[in-house]
């Protein structure tokens, strides 16, 4: 009996130092835009850093040469909040009073102007390998603005007027991580306001769009400026949301909700984040969540359940690369995280 208790203890101890071992070693600032401006669109791989900012601009950076490398865009392309990047190129989402894309092929510029988009303000979109995508604007005349794609975003369709949204419910252009295309004929996305819901779309194309949908209310805090911000997948059926209150940006209650069974039911973390949280990504290969708001950045090895600091330091939007953790900053800066976890 006494040797199994030691070994249970050992056991525990094992698991429970196995689980507190995510170190952040280093981080470095490095200037990529204008000082002038912020970004809440990020993209890294092999080919460089890639940066939608607030005035207009996708900044190319190249990691190994530590320079700016490309820019694109002008002041009427203000307010980049997502951007897509592809062996076909990038498409970038401007948010505002009119949606606009930008498309950016081998170096050459086109502007995706469309009466689709008039008076619509875009959150977020998302492509398939395949180059089958779909985005999403806040609701006009009572029902969710949906578009698709079958050429990897240079040109779109409607698919308006097929997924009613309640008054008061939108979504939130915090950092592109509020859609998600599940394969080309299927995609979950999440809203906030006065619901905050996770809905699953599925859709066909023929001569006219075809879709259908399930969804399900999240527990997150109703009002404006309160619901869900992100999200990412783990697996098929488990996701994690995260969220809040950005008026209340310190205020980390009812800031992350997890679910195991596709959205059908969800249970709140038993430690939540630190605070209002903006975006969640997940580090498949060693099993660890991060997630970043105005306070700081938090990290969870059990799936969301159990949150811990990171670091204070603030990120509008997070991604990563090669074992590094990456978030945006004010003044056209990226932070680069240098995190060990063993």
């Amino acid at each position: 009996m006494r040797k199994l208790l030691l070994l249970s203890l050992l056991l525990f101890t094992c698991f429970g130092n196995a689980q507190s071992q995510v170190k952040l070693l280093s981080m470095e600032e490095i200037q990529v835009g204008a000082d002038t401006c912020y970004a809440r669109a990020l993209h890294v791989d092999s080919t460089g850093l890639y940066m939608g900012s607030s005035n207009g601009r996708l900044y190319v950076y190249d990691l190994m040469k530590k320079q700016l490398i490309q820019e694109f865009g002008k002041d009427e392309m203000a307010e980049i909040r997502d951007l897509h990047r592809s062996e076909q190129g990038m498409i970038t989402m401007k948010s505002g009073a009119t949606g606009r894309l930008m498309s950016v092929q081998r170096g050459a510029v086109n502007y995706i102007d469309t009466f689709i988009l008039d008076s619509v303000f875009l959150d977020v979109l998302d492509i398939s390998a395949h180059g089958i995508g779909v985005m999403m604007g806040d609701p006009v005349g009572g029902y969710f603005s949906l578009y698709c794609t079958h050429d990897y975003g240079k040109s779109w369709s409607s698919m308006k007027y097929m997924i009613p949204a309640p008054e008061g419910e939108f979504g939130y252009a915090a950092s592109g991580s509020t859609l998600k295309m599940l394969n080309d004929t299927s995609f979950v996305f999440v809203t906030g306001g006065s619901k905050s819901v996770f809905y699953k779309v599925n859709f066909t194309k023929g001569e006219y769009v075809k879709l259908s949908y399930s969804s399900t209310q999240m527990p997150f805090e109703q009002g404006e400026g309160s619901g869900a911000f992100s999200m990412v997948q783990i697996s098929d059926s488990n996701y994690v949301v995260v969220g809040g209150n950005y008026t209340n940006p310190g205020n980390g209650k009812k800031s992350c909700y997890v679910t195991n069974d596709l959205g059908k039911t969800w249970e709140p973390a038993d430690k939540m984040p630190k605070g209002y949280r903006s975006c969640v990504v997940y580090d498949a290969a060693n099993e660890v969540l991060y997630c970043s708001g105005r306070n700081g950045i938090d990290y969870s090895q059990d799936g969301g359940k159990h949150w811990k600091s990171l670091t204070k330091e603030a990120a509008f939007t997070l991604t990563l690369w090669e074992g590094k953790l990456y978030g945006t900053s004010l003044n056209g800066k990226v932070k680069i995280f240098t995190i060990k976890v063993v």
